[in-house]
């Protein structure tokens, strides 16, 4: 499968372990970010994603909140000179050099709470 390769990279880059909790947070950080149109790769990641809603959904959010704010490499195809980028200058162009804001609630109204925004300024976000 083609995005094994890619998604062996993302560990590397993000600093995800291969444990069950670090797959499931993987996929969630490539979820958040999209896969494009490598489909195993959303199916799989669906599977570790919902693992992970029981076995870490603390930092199952974390991961998908990092990777709306940040980039992956599933838009484009591998390349063996993927493998000959400097780890450093990789993450910097993904925009895993930085933090991720904390995920805040879209806002309230009449106390009922609106689910968090996908990125910044969205307004993709829809009452609960």
């Amino acid at each position: 499968m083609r995005a094994v390769r890619l998604h062996d990279l993302h560990h590397v880059l993000t600093g995800y372990d291969t444990s069950w909790v670090g797959e499931a947070e993987i996929g969630a950080w490539e979820l958040a970010g999209g896969c494009a149109h490598h489909y195993p790769a959303w199916v799989l990641n669906s599977g570790a994603f919902t693992l992970g809603l029981f076995l870490a959904p603390g930092r199952l959010f974390r991961a998908f909140v990092r990777g709306r704010h940040s980039r992956n490499l599933y838009r484009g195809e591998f390349h063996e000179s993927l493998l000959d980028g400097k780890v450093g200058e990789m993450r910097q162009s993904l925009r895993l050099d930085r933090d991720a804001p904390l995920a805040q609630p879209a806002g309230t109204q009449g106390g009922v709470s609106r689910v968090v925004s996908c990125r910044p300024r969205c307004r993709c976000s829809t009452r609960t």
